[in-house]
């Protein structure tokens, strides 16, 4: 009996410990919403800085999308890089020529299983891509 209210009580605690694993809502919360046995969402993102429109001539030359990830294994490893300005190279690398991206969204999402054993978080950058036509 007394193994199981001590497996109990560790598994509580483990379970309150899920939703740090990933980035930031956009009200600035812990993310991993839930899914202590699977999780599996997409939400927006909140950028730093806005990026806006420049005030150089340009040219939208395509549709742009990128992606960066980072994985957390057992709750003890976390590796990658899924931030923002990763995706967003990414992205710029995704049409030859790009020299910025404009009207620019961001989502992350969230995969894992068990929270705490397998998490993913793969943030998107989604853009239009262009190209100065004033090279400086």
């Amino acid at each position: 009996m007394k193994r199981i209210a001590l497996f109990s009580v560790l598994a509580a605690g483990i379970m309150m410990l899920v939703g740090c694993t990933c980035g930031r809502t956009p009200t600035g919360f812990s993310t991993n919403f839930g899914g202590a046995i699977y999780a599996d969402t997409t939400y927006p993102s909140v950028m730093q800085e806005p990026i806006n429109p420049t005030t150089r001539k340009y040219e939208v030359i395509g549709n742009v999308h990128g992606t960066s990830q980072s994985k957390q294994y057992c709750f003890l490893v976390l590796v990658g890089d899924n931030g923002i300005n990763a995706a967003y190279q990414n992205a710029l690398s995704t049409v030859k020529g790009a020299d910025d991206i404009i009207d620019v969204k961001v989502d992350t999402h969230i995969e894992g299983f068990l929270s705490v054993v397998y998490t993913v978080c793969t943030t998107h950058v989604y853009g239009k891509a262009i190209r100065y036509l004033d090279k400086k």
